[in-house]
C-alpha cells in the first residue's frame, strides 16, 4: 500500500509539471483546459492523480475552480514567484508585454543591489565578477555559453547584495536573461556597460554602480522595443 501511494504522489508531482508548464507555456489559451477525463487520456494517469496534480497548481495560482469546472487563472493571479513557474515562461511565445514587465521588477532591484555589493567592497566578490566576465566576454554572442556567463554575473551581483529579500527573485532575473538572450539581439553596448558596473563594484561605487546597472537594463528594454523579435 506504502509502495502505491508513493507511486501515486510521484506521479501526481510528474502530472503537475506537465501540465503547469503547458499551461504556462499557453497551450490551452485558445481552448481552455481540458476536462479530468481528457488530462488522464494525455498523461496516462488516473483521475486521482490528475486531481491531486491539478490541486497542486491550485496552490501556484495556475487554476481555480468555478462552477464545478476547472479553470486556468489569468497571468496576474500566478505566482511568479515560484521558480517552476518562472522556469517554465522559458517556454511561452515572447510577449513584448511581460518582458517590459520583467525589465520594470530587474529596475526596481537590480541597481539597488548593484550598489549595495559595491558597498561591500569584497576582494573575493571582485574577482568573481571578473572570472564571470571573462568568460561572458570570451563566448559569442547569443551562445549557450553567452547565457550562462550573463546570468552568472547578474544573479552574483544579487546575491552578493546582502538583501534576502532580493535573492527570492534569481529565478525571474534568469529568466528575463533567457528571454532577452533568445530573442533578441542584445546591445553592442551591453558588454560596456557589464564591465563598467564591474569596475564600478570594484572600485567601491556604490552611485557608479547603481546607475549603470540602471542604464544596462533601459537600453535592452530599449533594444529589445526597437529590434525584430524570434517568437
Amino acid at each position: 500500500m506504502t509502495d502505491l501511494m508513493e507511486t501515486g504522489a510521484k506521479m501526481a508531482v510528474h502530472v503537475h509539471r506537465l501540465l503547469g508548464e503547458a499551461i504556462v507555456a499557453g497551450e490551452f489559451d485558445g481552448s481552455g483546459l481540458p476536462n479530468e477525463a481528457e488530462l488522464s487520456v494525455r498523461y496516462g494517469a488516473s483521475r486521482t492523480v490528475i486531481r491531486e496534480a491539478i490541486r497542486m497548481l491550485m496552490g501556484k495560482g495556475l487554476i481555480s475552480i468555478r462552477q464545478r469546472a476547472d479553470r486556468i487563472q489569468p497571468l496576474a493571479a500566478w505566482n511568479l514567484l515560484d521558480p517552476e513557474i518562472s522556469f517554465w515562461l522559458r517556454r511561452r511565445p515572447f510577449s513584448l508585454e511581460i518582458f517590459r514587465e520583467f525589465i520594470q521588477m530587474r529596475l526596481a532591484v537590480e541597481p539597488v543591489a548593484a550598489g549595495l555589493t559595491a558597498a561591500r567592497s569584497d576582494a573575493a566578490v571582485v574577482k568573481s565578477l571578473q572570472n564571470i566576465f571573462a568568460a561572458l566576454e570570451a563566448a559569442p554572442a547569443q551562445s549557450e555559453a553567452r547565457l550562462t556567463a550573463a546570468i552568472q554575473f547578474h544573479q552574483t551581483i544579487v546575491l552578493e547584495s546582502g538583501n534576502a529579500f532580493f535573492t527570492r527573485l534569481l529565478a525571474l532575473i534568469s529568466t528575463a536573461l533567457y528571454m532577452e538572450y533568445t530573442h533578441a539581439q542584445p546591445s553592442p553596448l551591453t558588454l560596456s556597460f557589464q564591465q563598467q558596473i564591474m569596475t564600478c563594484i570594484a572600485n567601491g561605487d556604490a552611485a557608479g554602480a547603481e546607475g549603470m546597472m540602471r542604464e544596462l537594463l533601459r537600453a535592452t528594454l530599449r533594444q529589445v522595443e526597437a529590434a525584430p523579435i524570434e517568437a
